[in-house]
């Protein structure tokens, strides 16, 4: 994909999410039909130990929303491109876990969005819903997809 349009694209999606978090997550309060298909493959967790979950394109926090409401103990990390809508995710789920709930600004376009975010241990379940489909072109898509398989534990799930 040309480097200019790929660069256009992100832009006109961080304005737009930057311009209407409020009105977009006013629209995303119930859970995504998908996310009852990742019950059955959720690991149970070690010894007790809550379920480490990378959420990436989190927006505002539903499936920690769900996650919590399944009554699942969860260690949920949250990224999004848009610290608007972080900032709706952080007063809408605080610590809704038996385990914790934290939220970070990364760019999935930057190569290096992931750095740091394994210093914990890979994850039991990198989540990715309704997120792909904003990453112009197949080669960034892959590229975050194989980022998205090195956070994930060898046993965990994607």
């Amino acid at each position: 994909m040309d480097e200019t349009v790929r660069h256009t694209l992100l832009d006109l999606n961080r304005i737009f999410y930057a311009s209407t978090a409020d009105e977009f997550s006013a629209t995303r309060q119930q859970p995504w039909p998908g996310f009852d298909g990742i019950l059955p493959y959720m690991p149970a967790g070690a010894k007790g130990q809550p379920i480490r979950v990378l959420d990436v394109g989190c927006g505002n926090g539903r499936f920690a929303h769900y996650l919590s409401d399944q009554g699942l103990a969860v260690d949920y990390l949250g990224v999004d491109a848009s610290s608007a809508l972080l900032d709706l995710a952080r007063s809408q789920t605080g610590e809704l876990f038996g385990g914790s709930t934290t939220y970070q600004c990364r760019d999935l376009a930057d190569p290096d969005w992931l750095v740091g975010l394994t210093d914990g241990g890979a994850y039991d379940v990198g989540a990715c819903f309704a997120t792909f489909h904003h990453l112009p072109g197949y080669d960034l898509r892959q590229r975050v997809l194989a980022d998205l398989a090195r956070l994930t534990a060898p046993d965990g799930i994607i």
